[in-house]
């Protein structure tokens, strides 16, 4: 019986068919007036086959302030969802992100969204600035290309928080230096908190620039997480692991020790990894502990959870071909070791609370995270664990051999490109993207399609660097992805209990072809029924122009479907009701709502920012034009 259960639950979450959608990008970071070139893998989330129902996805960017400043609907074609997405002239330097999604994805939590953090520069900036702090103001220098300080210009700003609310504003003159003195708000509000900066050329020439608030650097955050999220009173060591992170997100190597009621030092800690790390601790019943860490001179004091008479911990140890697990404490009657990868359950263990220890075969499972869970006879998760199985050598590996050692201007290249795991070739539909290697540096330890789809897409909160723990087979890699494991939780769907699967009702469906509607409305605001509508399709690509028609219902309703169009499609809609009558007003109604953007990724600090947009300005070169001539930039004239 709780076999059965438990496997409808598994079987239920697939039957939602979630979605994964990974976006691969030509180059790493823009220029402003580039094109960002992308192939759009999507999968689906439990198989990771291509087989989805969607044939749309949306992709989005936004810049820092969380402002919409492009966006594009690409419809499923015999390659797949291969398109681009083409930057204005006009944007401002700065980083900006890059989030892609489908209709159906909507129905699930937006942090399943592919999300990524991309910087824009300018080949040549007229303007640069410099951000300094002092104790009450953040201190903004503008300079000209030739870093002659833009003094005595008039300049005024407002003050935002992060959610966009205004905070004050000014007006200045820059100083001899050309600075811009902006007041910080208190410690609360600068987190996000962002200027928008002008500054007066010329009459006829306004120079804008947002500049965002680093948080305090004068503080971290930092979690202590036990083996199977419970301190457990009992004579048995026990792993508990830690994250440390400063305010904007990125990782904090901290030091620290661990204190006891009696304020005794009864362990140490240091980061191993990104902020992470891990002790061993002996719990004891009804004691407190209390940890103290260490970032260079600050520090911060953090309660442990409370040691717990009645709990159970899952305690695991990999090896190449098994995990051994421990369960510390009270083993539930009629317990049961429940273990899933990415929905497909693949373990059903009864456990005896005689025996607490036991071995789970690992050749059998998919690469990616193991979920386990041990529940009690309710189906309700007593202590969980998260592993990741890896099959040594699994990694694609890939090579690339030109037919020449060298190539002049424009000539053609032929390179042979090889994908392999292990020695076993591989089969399938392939993106490259082929770029300068002295103007495009590449990141190795960067988020990829497989980082995303088995590890990242499946895990909750901000994975550093997530490339890291794919560059070999090494022990001390496995090591690295435990702590992982110890620090980030499973967020793809609730497991609260496993008897119980909550109604799936979904407010999205699967967009299978492109459609329109609305309704029309007389001058009262009351809809029109059986008005005609002829919607003519101005095509623009000498295949003519295609008409559609469509008929309100009694609630002047409308509904336009079947338009099949690979590219943006401009339609003209003339339309009368029955009596031959133009009505009042036609409305028409958004096809899928776009959610607000919550950034997953840190973002990078403005002095970090401006060197990477300083390697963008130098390695991006000029436009050029027709027949290799390039285009040169001059200052303006006024005549």
């Amino acid at each position: 019986m709780q076999d059965s259960g438990i496997q409808s639950f598994f079987d239920a979450q697939a039957a939602k068919h979630p979605e994964k959608l990974y976006l691969h990008l030509n180059q790493p970071y823009y220029g402003v007036g580039d094109t960002i070139w992308f192939r759009a893998y999507l999968t689906d989330a439990v198989t990771h086959r291509p087989d989805t129902l969607s044939n749309f996805i949306y992709v989005d960017l936004y810049d820092r302030a969380k402002r919409l400043v492009t966006s594009r609907k690409i419809k499923r074609d015999s390659m797949g969802f291969a398109n681009c997405l083409p930057l204005a002239d006009t944007l401002f330097s700065g980083e900006y992100t890059l989030r892609a999604y489908t209709g159906w994805m909507l129905n699930f939590d937006a942090s399943g969204f592919f999300q990524k953090n991309i910087v824009i520069g300018q080949n040549i900036s007229k303007v640069r600035h410099s951000v300094t702090y002092t104790d009450k103001r953040m201190v903004v220098r503008f300079l000209d290309r030739y870093e002659r300080p833009l003094s005595k210009k008039e300049a005024s700003f407002d003050l935002y928080d992060k959610n966009g609310k205004h905070l004050g504003s000014g007006t200045q003159r820059l100083s001899s230096t050309g600075a811009v003195l902006v007041p910080l708000p208190g410690d609360s509000a600068s987190r996000g908190a962002y200027a928008d900066i002008r500054i007066s050329i010329r009459e006829d020439s306004v120079f804008r620039r947002t500049v965002f608030i680093e948080p305090p650097r004068a503080s971290f955050d930092i979690q202590f997480l036990p083996e199977g999220g419970e301190l457990v009173g009992s004579d048995m060591p026990q792993i508990v692991a830690f994250r440390a992170v400063r305010p904007d997100g990125s990782p904090a190597e901290v030091q620290g020790y661990l204190l006891n009621g009696g304020n005794d030092t009864v362990a140490r800690f240091r980061s191993e990894h990104d902020g992470m790390g891990r002790f061993l601790l002996t719990p004891r019943e009804s004691e407190s502990y209390r940890a103290v860490a260490f970032l260079d001179t600050l520090s911060v004091s953090v309660s442990l959870p409370a040691v717990r008479d009645n709990a159970c911990a899952l305690q695991v140890v990999q090896g190449n071909r098994d995990i051994r697990y421990r369960i510390l404490g009270k083993v539930p009657a009629s317990g049961l070791l429940v273990g899933h990868t990415r929905g497909v359950c693949c373990l059903l263990h009864p456990v005896d609370a005689r025996q607490n220890t036991g071995t789970i075969r690992t050749d059998s499972l998919p690469e990616g995270i193991l979920h386990l869970l041990l529940t009690d006879s309710t189906g309700c998760p007593r202590t969980e664990r998260l592993v990741y199985i890896r099959k040594p050598g699994s990694t694609p590996r890939f090579t690339v051999r030109a037919d020449k050692p060298a190539y002049g201007v424009r000539e053609k290249v032929r390179a042979d490109i090889s994908l392999k795991r292990g020695a076993q070739p591989l089969s399938g539909r392939f993106s490259v993207s082929i770029t300068d290697a002295d103007a495009v540096k590449p990141d190795s330890l960067s988020d990829h399609i497989y980082t995303y789809l088995l590890l990242t897409s499946d895990l909750k909160g901000y994975v550093h660097n997530p490339g890291y723990y794919f560059l070999d087979d090494s022990p001390a890699r496995q090591h690295s992805l435990d702590l992982v494991m110890l620090t980030h939780g499973w967020r793809r769907f609730r497991t609260d209990s496993l008897f119980r699967t909550a109604p799936f009702r979904p407010k999205f469906f699967f967009e299978h072809g492109q459609f329109f509607s609305g309704r029309v409305n007389n001058m009262f605001g009351k809809g029109v029924g059986e008005a005609t509508l002829t919607a003519f399709a101005s095509r623009g690509d000498g295949l003519g122009d295609r008409a559609f028609t469509a008929t309100t219902d009694s609630a002047g309703h409308f509904l336009f479907e079947g338009l099949d169009f690979q590219d943006t499609t401009v339609f003209l809609i003339p339309f009368y009701n029955k009596k031959g009558k133009i009505p009042y007003e036609i409305h028409f109604e958004d096809t899928y709502y776009r959610p607000g953007l919550t950034p997953l990724a840190p973002y990078q600090s403005e002095t970090i920012r401006e060197k990477r947009l300083e390697e963008v300005r130098r390695a991006s070169p000029p436009p050029t034009g027709l027949d290799s001539l390039t285009t040169y930039q001059i200052d303006e004239v006024v005549v």
